[in-house]
């Protein structure tokens, strides 16, 4: 088994290709991460709140990435369904 900061170095590179593949979910989960940042340094939420919110953002991205599988679905066409569905123009990463 990988030490935990390799393990962490790897997950964050994976989340790194997924989001330059899927532009439309990661400006979701970055505007959901901002939106909770923001409300912590306003005072608006404690950081007992900030944790649990980010916990949540957690599981949504778990449940982001097990749907394109659940759809029958690679991660460049949950991509593309993504970005038609927000009305976005899908744009190809690879080239």
């Amino acid at each position: 088994m990988l030490p935990a900061a390799q393990e962490h170095i790897l997950a964050q590179a994976d989340g790194k290709a997924r989001s330059r593949r899927n532009v439309v979910q990661a400006r979701s989960f970055a505007d959901l991460l901002e939106q909770a940042i923001r409300k912590y340094e306003n005072r608006a939420i404690e950081t007992a709140q900030v944790i649990e919110e980010l916990i949540a953002l957690a599981r949504q991205m778990r449940d982001a990435v097990a749907r394109g599988g659940s759809l029958g679905l690679s991660e460049d066409e949950l991509a593309f369904y993504d970005a038609l569905a927000s009305g976005e123009q899908p744009s190809n990463s690879s080239g």
